[in-house]
């Protein structure tokens, strides 16, 4: 493909990103899950706050201490 040399990884935090909604059932499956998906998983918040916007470790174990 002509275009790929300028192709770039974008890392993204969201686990959702992978879902296929090719078929009617696909559809189907993520509309029940899509309600859970009004806030991110643990994984996402972690990926969030440690990769991307690198947030000093206490800042995130006292997030975790006050969600406790």
């Amino acid at each position: 493909m002509r275009l790929e040399p300028h192709a770039v990884e974008v890392p993204v935090v969201d686990e959702f990103i992978h879902q296929d909604m090719d078929r009617p059932e696909d559809y189907r499956r993520l509309a029940d899950r899509i309600e859970s998906r009004r806030v991110f998983s643990p994984a996402e918040c972690a990926a969030l706050l440690n990769d991307r916007l690198q947030v000093a470790p206490a800042v995130t174990a006292h997030g975790r201490a006050v969600a406790e």
